[in-house]
């Protein structure tokens, strides 16, 4: 009885034995089998990591709503160049106060003459940031049939335009006002505008208020660089701004600085390489820290940096090495000065003139508080 007791007992054992083994072999057979099944190619996704975005995943999206919410830190992106002329049609206006980033270098030069639809206009101003991104957008053309404000944003108040390149831009507003490549007019609260770059672009036209960035600005502006030319058989043109205002109150009070660049510039009457004609309320606006050469040619109120020079309340720190020729009130750094101080004032151009009221630094100065 208990040989058979022990014999049984042998029996179970080694069965269980037998039983283990075959399971081990066959998880290891299924191991190895859901191993050799994985495709290298296609690795599991890591839990929790997703796939950047990347722009060349929608080449063919055409609707500037198309990523992102458009609000601060999740503002809309733009990727491509339908996208970006989408913003401009009249039915994008609402969303002209947003937030928007460019995610890479647009070629807008598929638009023909004036069918890319711009941004903005003075009933509807662009409102919102627009952050280039150190991205550049190249090779729009647009030639208006004479309204005023015109420019890749039509008009702005209150706006914010920062890191972007305008490269081979060509604007020609005909007989209208407030022309400029980036803002036709920036007005109301203003805008404010910083490390912007504009090079190998033109800007014509016969009406006033021509700038190589600006038609009409009032607001900030800080880390331009310009490589311009503005052409205009009008009044009030510039390299920056044909026109800059000030008025008391603004929250961006008209402080232009850190300017630089080459220009060519030819227009009527108050004409200047950075500014055709500045003009405050004593109580804001200011100029600094600037320098600009090239070829500036006028009329009347001529000056390598400004040509008229109206009640700023202060300016210090400008050097013009351009070349200046005009009528009357010609200068190497203001044609024109009135009610405004000037400090660290600098030109190394030659200047000629034809009429009366001609200086190699400035060509009139009346009534100046402090001197120059």
């Amino acid at each position: 009885m208990e040989k058979n007791w022990i014999g049984a007992r042998a029996f179970f054992l080694m069965s269980l034995i037998w039983v283990l083994a075959t399971l081990g072999c066959r998880l290891n057979d299924n191991k190895i089998r859901g191993h050799i099944g994985n495709s290298p190619e296609t690795p599991p996704a890591t839990p929790g990591i997703e796939k950047p975005f990347s722009c060349a995943d929608f080449p063919e999206e055409t609707s500037y709503r198309a990523f992102g919410k458009g609000i601060g830190a999740d503002p809309f992106l733009i990727c491509n160049p339908r996208q970006l002329d989408s913003l401009g049609n009249s039915a994008s206006s609402l969303d002209w106060d947003k937030s928007y980033k460019l995610l890479q270098d647009i070629d807008l030069s598929e638009f023909d003459s004036n069918d890319f639809h711009l941004i903005g206009t003075s009933a509807t101003p662009f409102s919102g940031e627009f952050d280039g991104n150190g991205k550049a957008l190249s090779g729009l053309s647009f030639t208006a049939s004479g309204e005023d404000d015109i420019g890749l944003f039509r008009a702005v108040n209150g706006a914010r335009i920062h890191d972007l390149k305008l490269d081979g831009f060509y604007f020609n507003g005909g007989s209208g006002s407030n022309v400029g490549t980036l803002i036709g007019k920036a007005y109301g609260v203003g805008a404010s505008l910083y490390n912007i770059e504009i090079a190998n672009s033109e800007v014509r036209g016969s009406g006033a208020t021509l700038g190589g960035l600006v038609g009409y600005h009032l607001g900030l502006a800080n880390q331009i660089f310009l490589q311009v030319t503005v052409h205009s058989t009008g009044d009030n043109v510039g390299g920056f701004a044909g026109r800059l205002y000030g008025t008391c109150g603004s929250i961006y009070p008209s402080t232009v600085s850190h300017i630089s660049g080459n220009v060519t510039i030819e227009g009527g009457n108050r004409v200047g390489g950075l500014l055709g004609w500045a003009v405050g309320a004593n109580c804001t606006g200011s100029i600094q820290h600037s320098e600009v050469g090239g070829a500036v040619t006028g009329i009347d109120n001529v000056g390598g940096m400004v040509g008229f020079f109206d009640y700023m309340k202060s300016s210090f720190n400008l050097t013009s090495t351009a070349t200046v020729t005009g009528v009357n009130h010609v200068g190497g750094a203001l044609g024109y000065m009135k009610s405004t101080r000037a400090d660290q004032l600098a030109a190394e151009g030659d200047v000629s003139a034809s009429g009366d009221f001609v200086g190699g630094l400035v060509g009139t100065l009346y009534y100046v508080p402090g001197g120059v």
